[in-house]
């Protein structure tokens, strides 16, 4: 268990620790109120049942005597609104107290995800490549909810029931020593026992739980993320039935986990039962007659009003801290596993590299995939000169996108270098580069957002320049499409993944953002591969508009799309083996004649 609270607290900032601080000094002074609310029911009791009491009892005499009053039963009267005022205002803490600790966890849900995603955010793109976008988002959107609830608050609310159980069993101490001791102890005991038999069974539900919950959040992403290719095969029920396993047994642990919290609870009305009449022969014994024992008697059964639920509580936070243990430690490897990171890469460049005057300049660049028994670049050498219209081609698996990678600063390579105008990239001005692109991907993403929104993908939509979204949509023959056949224009919503659109559509919004911010390069990985041939020209000829203005290199299958091109690179395992113009490598390379050969013409 203290392992555990260590575990919680490293989750914290050092802001957040000190907040912690201010919260159980709140929750002391509430527990001092209702251990005052108990030790005061015990002379307005006596009082109350016997009024000589106040001549007899030295503090009481003094009390009196200090308050001024005439008689004995204003005086009574008093310590009863003065009993009440105590238990009213332990009321009032003890609700404080609840809303500062559950806002005070709630807000860590907040804080602890967002730092995760910072921390996903600053890893390089290779980090990526080796891990699993659906483990990620699971532990962003659920594994941290589950622990700051069902760890991080039960932890907060354990300490804080503590608090007040042990500032009401000192009260009763003092009230009286042998029947505090002998209470505590069955009670306590009790709750020891159940706690050793369950704690194993519930580490095994949450470990089996936290399992089943990453593989229903990986199939459901795989499903609804390729509902298309569902539909056409007709996989409905396949992802069902892959689906439903882990989810019945993420539900099934939960419930076997909530059972065994609850049971407790009835076992202990047996034992609580069983005490009562222990303690009711206890006080008739020590007392000589219940009316004399009734002042402890009513502590007692004040203090039990507190006690019992607190102790069931204790346990309950207890049992959940236990059985949620494995999304903790999880929640913590992935927080440490991103600790030594720089947050440098979240940082927005205040300038970009200067306008590209000569080339880009690629020597005897090598890299080699993390886990990779081969090297997927070997050697590679390649220029690509200020305002050319460069060509990438080869098979696939021939090294044409890892070299576009290296160009985009998204990979260092394992040894070679990257320049740009004489300029060597490095790490400390690759952000600058990467400012200075436009990249257009097979795949476009389009947020379920309005025209504009996306062809400014990440802007907020205050900072949104509109001349420069028009002005992007005109360069990539999209301006007159939105203008005369979307209903409103540039705010027209586009529907989650663009699907209220054809795929020359997106691939021309995927152009328009690719040059929003008015990059000196522009790269197209393989951007119309997707696209049936007149869809395909049309495109490019939203490209062949840009080759005098742009630096322009292509990644293609077809070669189709590269025959205008100043230059061609071709690329077979991880090397460049063939350069020219298209009729050159047509004539001189034979690799590629029968590549130009084997394909149709457009």
């Amino acid at each position: 268990m203290r392992s555990t609270f260590r575990k919680l607290f490293s989750i914290l900032s050092s802001r957040e620790r000190r907040t912690s601080f201010w919260m159980f000094v709140l929750i002391v002074i509430g527990a001092f109120f209702e251990a005052g609310g108990v030790a005061s029911i015990i002379p307005f009791i006596s009082v109350l049942s016997d009024p000589s009491v106040v001549n007899e009892n030295v503090w009481l005499a003094r009390a009196y005597a200090w308050s001024g009053m005439e008689s004995v039963e204003a005086f009574t009267i008093a310590m009863g609104f003065l009993f009440l005022g105590v238990f009213f205002t332990s009321l009032v803490l003890k609700a404080l107290n609840q809303w500062v600790q559950i806002r005070f966890s709630k807000m860590r849900v907040h804080s602890v995800g967002s730092r995760l995603l910072k921390g996903y955010l600053s890893q390089p793109y290779e980090w990526f490549l080796s891990r699993h976008t659906s483990k990620l988002a699971t532990t962003i959107l659920s594994e941290v909810n589950q622990v700051i609830s069902k760890s991080l608050l039960p932890a907060i609310q354990l300490v804080a029931q503590t608090i007040v159980v042990t500032a009401l069993i000192v009260v009763l101490l003092i009230i009286d020593p042998v029947l505090a001791v002998s209470s505590t102890a069955v009670l306590v005991g009790a709750y020891v026992v159940i706690y050793m038999v369950v704690r194993r069974p519930l580490y095994r539900f949450g470990r089996r739980r936290y399992l089943a919950n990453l593989e229903r959040y990986r199939v459901t992403q795989e499903t609804l993320g390729g509902v298309k290719e569902v539909k056409v095969g007709c996989l409905e029920q396949n992802m069902l039935e892959r689906f439903m396993p882990s989810s019945f047994k993420t539900a099934n642990e939960e419930i076997k986990a909530s059972v065994v919290n609850m049971l407790p609870g009835h076992f202990m009305q047996a034992v609580v039962f069983g005490g009562v009449v222990g303690v009711l022969l206890y006080l008739k014994q020590a007392y000589g007659s219940m009316s004399g024992a009734l002042p402890v008697l009513s502590a007692f059964a004040f203090a039990a009003y507190r006690l019992l639920p607190a102790l069931q509580q204790i346990f309950r936070h207890i049992t959940s801290m236990r059985s949620n243990s494995a999304a903790l430690d999880g929640l913590i490897a992935e927080i440490r596993s991103l600790e030594s990171v720089s947050d440098s890469r979240l940082q927005e460049p205040r300038s970009r590299f200067p306008e590209l005057k000569q080339c880009i300049k690629l020597k005897g660049i090598e890299y080699g995939y993390p886990a990779a028994s081969e090297m997927a670049l070997k050697g590679v050498s390649v220029t690509i000169g200020a305002k050319e219209r460069i060509g990438l081609v080869g098979s696939s698996g021939s090294g044409k996108t890892t070299t576009v990678d290296v160009i985009l600063g998204l990979l260092a390579p394992t040894s070679g270098n990257m320049f740009v105008d004489g300029v060597k990239i490095t790490p400390e001005n690759v952000r600058q580069w990467q400012r200075s692109i436009g990249y257009v991907p097979q795949h476009i993403f389009l947020a379920d957002e309005t025209i504009a929104a996306n062809i400014a993908f990440g802007l907020k939509p205050n900072e949104i320049d509109r001349d420069s979204v028009i002005r992007a949509a005109r360069l990539a023959n999209l301006h007159d499409f939105i203008t005369t056949r979307l209903p409103e224009g540039y705010d027209t919503e586009v529907g989650e993944r663009g699907v209220r659109l054809s795929g020359g559509q997106r691939q021309r919004i995927g152009i328009a953002r690719a040059l929003y911010h008015d990059p000196d390069v522009l790269i197209l990985d393989e951007a119309t591969s997707a696209l049936d041939n007149q869809t395909e020209k049309a495109v490019m000829e939203a490209v062949d508009k840009l080759a005098s203005q742009k630096t322009i290199v292509l990644i293609a299958h077809r070669l189709s799309t590269v025959r205008e091109c100043d230059r061609i690179y071709l690329m077979s395992d991880g090397q460049v083996v063939g350069e020219g113009r298209f009729d050159e490598l047509v004539r001189d390379n034979a690799e590629f004649s029968a590549m130009a050969s084997g394909e149709p013409s457009a």
